[in-house]
């Protein structure tokens, strides 16, 4: 599990990416694999209830959206995504993901 700083952290990053795309919850649970109520939970702050995203699911994701950002900054990805519907969003974003990904 990601330390509450950790946590915090990772939730930031998170939100802002799904700010800057203009993506739901559910197409950024879509986009990195996950469901959506696990992507919930992450964000819930109930007290007693594990809320925490473990480190082997939260660093992947840290990876792409990282990845995404660096698209944007060399040919703004968020700006193209403008105007498109959920799923035409979701397209362009696995695409960048996809751009240069290299297979074992």
């Amino acid at each position: 599990m990601l330390s509450d700083e950790e946590l915090a952290s990772f939730l930031a990053l998170l939100s802002s990416f799904m700010t800057n795309a203009g993506i739901s919850m559910a197409a950024t649970a879509s986009l990195f694999g996950v469901s959506s109520a696990s992507l919930s939970r992450w964000y819930s702050n109930k007290s007693g209830k594990r809320h925490g995203a473990a480190r082997w699911v939260a660093n992947p994701i840290i990876q792409k959206v990282t990845k995404i950002d660096e698209a944007n900054k060399e040919s703004g990805v968020y700006a193209r995504l403008t105007g498109l519907n959920q799923n035409e969003k979701l397209s362009v974003l696995k695409e960048v993901l996809q751009a240069g990904s290299t297979w074992a």
